[in-house]
């Protein structure tokens, strides 16, 4: 999970509390992935199944975003395993370990943000100003952990009994039908909509479709028009798009970077303003394949009648 917002580190103790019966042990985001990945080993190791890191940022101007391998394997693998410090040894688990990452308007990489449900939490006004019912939510999740947990096994009997319907939920992230069941579980509670907002939250926190965007906007003032990877490359560097990625790259490497880039996106749909709505497609020419936008629904067309000038 992702939590994003006011009290997101509360909200990570919380669920911690409810599945551990105690507090978690937190962890800070480092953008070394190798020193990132003894931290979280160490705390595998220890027998920590709820692991938060709190208050997630990227460092450095050369790649600010929140991004680790060790860390996106660890939520989709079926067995953990990290190297042990000093030791050629490995520390391996089950994977039965949740990961809730804490952050503030973060930039997440693509790869995390779809192995991750994003959780928003918003509040209108100063965050400073807000004033709860529960002074102490910690301490009285603790207290009332077995009503807590009873309300849950409640939730999934209803659903069982109401013949274990599941949501039509669609997100990469959905093995073993987790995301329809969860939300079958939550519709029959009355909660429905769950995982609405997830592709939206995806594009806000992927500042690479933002970029790649502005990239199909070049192209849509020619849609039908076939772009080759190096036309396209020549189009970001124009616009100073990923820096990160082709600022010190050779020409061959921008090319192929950009040829991988723009395969995760086709099939995507990109609503312009005041273009409209276009789909990104890979087409096969004869110079190998390229790449171009078709209209699926097109902007409002300026009238030209004489009587609305």
């Amino acid at each position: 999970m992702l939590f994003r917002g006011y009290l997101r580190r509360e909200f990570g103790q919380l669920v911690s509390i409810l599945r551990d019966g105690r507090s978690a042990e937190t962890a800070s985001y480092n953008p070394n992935d190798e020193e990132f990945e003894k931290r979280l080993g160490a705390m595998v190791k220890r027998g920590t199944t709820t692991i938060i890191i709190d208050n997630a940022k990227g460092r450095g101007s050369r790649n600010p975003r929140i991004d680790s391998a060790c860390l996106e394997r660890s939520i989709t693998d079926p067995i953990l395993s990290f190297r042990l410090l000093g030791a050629s040894k490995e520390i391996r688990a089950e994977n039965s370990h949740l990961f809730c990452i804490t952050a503030n308007s973060p930039e997440v990489s693509p790869d995390l943000v779809s192995r991750s449900v994003v959780v928003n939490l918003f509040f209108e006004g100063s965050p400073k100003r807000r004033r709860f019912a529960l002074i102490d939510p910690d301490g009285y999740a603790l207290q009332h952990r077995t009503e807590l947990l009873g309300e849950l096994i409640g939730m999934v009997e209803r659903w069982r009994t109401a013949g274990s319907p599941e949501a039509d939920v669609e997100t990469r992230f959905n093995k073993k039908g987790w995301g329809r069941i969860v939300g079958g579980i939550l519709q029959v509670a009355g909660l429905p909509d769950f995982l609405a907002n997830a592709e939206a939250a995806a594009e806000e926190l992927d500042e690479s479709r933002a970029e790649f965007t502005e990239l199909v906007q070049v192209m849509a003032v020619q849609p039908g028009r076939p772009w080759t990877a190096g036309e396209l490359v020549e189009a970001a560097v124009g616009l100073r798009l990923f820096r990160w990625e082709l600022e010190d790259a050779t020409p061959r490497a921008r090319t192929t970077w950009v040829g991988m880039k723009a395969a995760c996106y086709v099939y995507e749909l990109f609503t312009l303003e005041p273009h409209g709505t276009f789909v990104f497609k890979r087409i096969e020419t004869r110079r190998g394949n390229a790449y171009r936008i078709e209209v699926l629904s097109p902007g409002p067309v300026q009238s030209t009648d004489s009587s609305n000038r």
